[in-house]
């Protein structure tokens, strides 16, 4: 079954109506939810919010010793938007994979209905200079199970140096997450 889902953002003591027919999910702090009349929306099943880590990675092309031959470079790997219940939202920007959590939390919020649901927590990006000349980049976001379980990354890298592939062609793939706990940020 399909559903639109909203994110709302209020501020102290804004109140917000639900339209009729909907149903309330998640919220940040169930315990700040003033419910009027009482008992018209059930507040004692909502999902709380968990964090994921996606993890992204590549050569970093500074060593002539490359073995991949889909990536030149660390910078042409691309993260172009979400898939969330088989529905694709690109990004208004594409970023690069390895850029930080303000850029991964600038690309979610260009997806309306996801803003303040889906927040980039943390990432954590580290490389290689040695013979291995690689880079991960773990992003941590923070969403609601029912959302997580069907969120992917839509990623993309040019193929590089393939005779029967043409020229300009991209790889596509997706990242699904994996439920962890949220990294400490002190």
């Amino acid at each position: 079954m399909s559903c639109i889902i909203k994110s709302v953002t209020l501020q102290a003591n804004e109140s917000f109506v639900l339209p009729p027919g909907a149903e309330l999910i998640a919220a940040t702090d169930v315990n700040l939810i003033t419910l009027s009349p009482v008992d018209c929306t059930p507040t004692d099943n909502l999902e709380t919010l968990n964090c994921y880590a996606f993890r992204f990675s590549g050569q970093e092309g500074t060593n002539n010793n490359r073995t991949q031959n889909w990536e030149s470079a660390e910078n042409n790997f691309y993260v172009n938007g979400i898939v969330v219940n088989d529905v694709y939202y690109p990004f208004n920007n594409i970023i690069q994979a390895f850029q930080n959590n303000t850029s991964f939390q600038t690309s979610l919020n260009s997806i309306t209905q996801y803003s303040g649901i889906i927040t980039a927590y943390y990432n954590d990006y580290t490389y290689d200079s040695g013979g291995n000349s690689g880079w991960t980049n773990v992003v941590y976001i923070k969403t609601i199970p029912s959302i997580a379980n069907t969120l992917l990354f839509k990623i993309s890298t040019a193929v590089q140096h393939q005779s029967s592939v043409p020229a300009g062609s991209s790889t596509i793939a997706y990242v699904k997450g994996d439920i962890t706990a949220c990294p400490s940020l002190g």
